[in-house]
């Protein structure tokens, strides 16, 4: 207020000088260079009739003054137009000798010039001109300076207090809205001195430290706080109180263990001096406890991971060595079936030799099954490479392995030019040969043709077998790419139904995955990523599938067209 009262007074003073000024200056003003204009020009007016009228004298000095109407036309010719003015031709005894009056209103200005014959004053002109308009003027113009200053007055003397009025409503607003902010808000805020007393305290602080509003002002921090946690606010106050910098830290309340988030923030004085710290204390006790929680159930997840791997290594474990294992004894029974086969020849019944084929199909397919599951195991457990791969050459080494079957079925083969990539060369080969081949097997009657795709999709590649088979009911897209899954018997389509798990296995170990798109009797389009990084997906060779991320269906993949 007391600063809003010196703004006061100063625009007043201002406003009265300024006013002043305006109503004094422009109608003395106005008049100062009137009176001076009109006077010059009465003087210049003078000197100018004066000396016509001696020439006249100089060409008949004796009788010169007996010629009163050649003078009186002479006074007539030099008035001035839109003047009114009063001439007068007077002799040596200051008779009129002629004039020529207009009605002049007083004050009147005089202005003479003598009349010279041979240098000798033998009389006088005079000229009479009225003030009255130039003070009619002046008047006016008070007047209105009168009016324009007492604007100026009431423009610089209402205009700040209109301001400050303004000023301090805004400051009113805002000091409402910041105490219904601070009021409202679930954290504790409030302001201590240097030496860590309240100076404000709002009604969330006050509830937890349990006291009313009107008995905080100059309590201590350490009435209602242990030694140990005053001691560590107070040293934080001091550190922005030297400092003139935020301080923000941890503290657990040794009474209650409770935690708290708190924010020290210096309260700057008009000097730019720290004459106090505002505190925000946060409770974030729940989520101390969720952190740990946290903490708890990521190590419980880790070690479930550990022994998960653990796990699916022994299981390839046995799987390689209980299908390596198993061969042996089969090998024997195809073998002595073959020998018992020879060894009876023609004597064997037709019925017994009926049974020993099936044995020897049988055992056969178990041989063939048992070989798939040591190549699905092979590509788990195998060492996979890290190199720069050109999928263009990964296809031509499948197409080359898959020479006979393409010219037996007259297969037309096109492709997008593919990039390079970071994988395992044999792997991704095995992998387009797997494609390439169900493209080939499942074509029913009709002429193969198969495309290998590559395009971007927001940025992301994305690979591909397209054919024009028989093709998948969507139903199916899941189970595909699980091993020994079929939608077909032995007899319509040979195969075992693995390789498609291999396929996804080698995807997988490349950090990618793969899926289907397809309707059944319209073809299929396997398509399926790899991940861009140069370095091992997941850091294993295990199937952590980082690297591409794009929009497809969840696991849509191609079944069992193996």
């Amino acid at each position: 207020m007391r600063s809003a009262n010196t703004i006061t007074r100063t625009t007043t003073k201002i406003a009265v000088v300024l006013a002043g000024i305006v109503a004094l200056c422009f109608p003395i003003g106005y008049y100062a260079i009137s009176y001076e204009y009109l006077q010059g020009s009465l003087e210049t007016e003078a000197e100018l009739l004066a000396a016509a009228i001696s020439q006249l004298i100089s060409k008949n000095p004796d009788l010169w003054s007996y010629e009163q109407y050649r003078l009186k036309e002479l006074l007539s010719r030099r008035a001035t137009a839109g003047y009114a003015m009063t001439q007068r031709i007077l002799d040596m005894h200051n008779k009129v000798i002629v004039e020529n009056a207009q009605p002049l209103n007083a004050p009147l200005l005089r202005r003479s010039s003598d009349l010279l014959d041979s240098g000798i004053v033998v009389g006088r002109v005079e000229l009479y001109r009225s003030l009255q308009p130039i003070l009619v003027h002046t008047g006016i113009l008070a007047f209105l300076g009168v009016t324009v200053g007492l604007m100026i007055f009431s423009t610089l003397r209402l205009l700040p207090l209109r301001a400050i009025h303004t000023a301090e409503e805004t400051l009113l607003k805002s000091e409402e809205k910041y105490r219904s902010l601070v009021e409202s808000t679930e954290d504790s805020i409030y302001v201590v001195d240097k030496d860590c007393r309240y100076l404000f305290i709002n009604s969330k602080h006050l509830s937890r430290l349990g006291i009313s509003g009107e008995r905080y002002p100059g309590r201590a921090y350490s009435e209602f706080h242990s030694s140990e946690d005053t001691e560590n606010f107070c040293k934080n106050v001091a550190r922005v109180f030297e400092r003139g910098e935020s301080v923000r830290y941890e503290a657990a309340n040794t009474r209650d263990g409770t935690h708290f988030l708190l924010t020290l923030s210096p309260v700057k004085g008009p000097d730019g001096k720290t004459i106090s710290v505002s505190v925000v204390s946060k409770n974030i006790t729940e989520l101390k406890r969720a952190e740990e929680m946290l903490a708890e159930r990521s190590a419980q997840l880790e070690h479930t991971n550990r022994s998960l791997v653990s796990l699916n290594a022994e299981l390839d474990d046995f799987t390689h060595m209980a299908s390596h294992d198993l061969q042996e004894p089969l090998r024997t029974l195809v073998s002595f079936s073959d020998m018992l086969g020879k060894d009876l020849g023609h004597s064997l019944p037709e019925r017994a030799a009926e049974d020993l084929n099936f044995i020897t199909d049988a055992a056969e397919r178990m041989q063939t099954l048992i070989q798939d599951l040591l190549a699905l195991a092979r590509t788990s457990r195998a060492t996979k490479k890290r190199e720069k791969v050109s999928l263009d050459k990964c296809a031509d080494g499948a197409l080359e392995a898959l020479a006979t079957r393409v010219k037996e079925t007259g297969a037309l083969v096109t492709r997008d030019p593919l990039p390079e990539v970071w994988g395992d060369a044999t792997l991704l080969t095995q992998l387009y040969q797997n494609l390439i081949g169900n493209a080939l097997k499942f074509s029913e009657d009709q002429r193969p043709i198969i495309r290998l795709t590559f395009e971007k999709k927001n940025g992301d590649p994305i690979f591909g077998v397209k054919d024009n088979g028989i093709g998948i009911e969507a139903k199916y897209a899941e189970q595909i790419f699980q091993p020994f899954r079929r939608l077909h018997s032995r007899a319509q389509y040979e195969g075992s139904g693995i390789g498609l798990a291999i396929c996804h296995k080698i995807v997988e170990r490349h950090g990618g995955k793969i899926w289907v798109e397809s309707q059944k009797g319209k073809g299929a389009h396997f398509r399926f990523t790899i991940s861009h990084q140069r370095r091992e997906p997941g850091g294993s060779d295990g199937g952590s599938r980082q690297g591409e991320s794009i929009d497809h269906p969840s696991g849509g993949e191609r079944p069992g067209r193996s």
